[in-house]
């Protein structure tokens, strides 16, 4: 009869220890979840413009964003330029990037969009690398930011 006692408070003990051992192990797992941040991929994700250089974008005649899209198989981009639709070809090697064969359409549109579209595709001759922080794209020239762009939640 008391090794009977001895063994119950034994596994009274085990068992409360043990729950309090599980509840905690879940807690961490739970705030190391929520601390996670999330990388956004280079390829497959639609990319809107929120800065050349330092400038804010603003389309006069549409409510449209400039885009970037890059698909990884084949390597093009395309996207919407502030008047017209453009596309090309690009390589990437671990973070540097080049952009090359760009063509687009030919729409008109009013000066100030189109100022800003041959701006923008200018710029986007000129870069040579990228980084991507947590959903935001940074397209540079050397050390320089010269495009950068938020994921697309649409």
């Amino acid at each position: 009869m008391r090794k009977q006692y001895i063994y119950s408070i034994i596994l009274l003990s085990f068992l409360a220890f043990g729950c309090t051992s599980t509840k905690n192990l879940f807690s961490n797992k739970e705030k190391k979840v929520k601390q996670e941040v999330v990388i956004t991929e280079l390829f497959g994700t639609n990319w809107n413009l929120i800065k050349i250089n330092a400038s804010k974008p603003k389309l006069t005649s549409t409510e449209n964003k400039i885009s970037l899209l890059l698909t990884q198989e084949p390597m093009n981009f395309a996207g919407f330029s502030g008047c017209n639709r453009y596309f090309g070809k690009y390589s990437v090697k671990k973070n540097t990037i080049k952009f090359f064969e760009a063509g687009s359409t030919m729409m008109a549109c009013p000066d100030e969009d189109m100022t800003l579209e041959r701006n923008y595709i200018t710029a986007l001759s000129k870069i040579n690398n990228y980084i991507i922080q947590s959903d935001t794209l940074f397209l540079r020239n050397n050390e320089r930011v010269v495009l950068t762009y938020l994921e697309s939640k649409e």
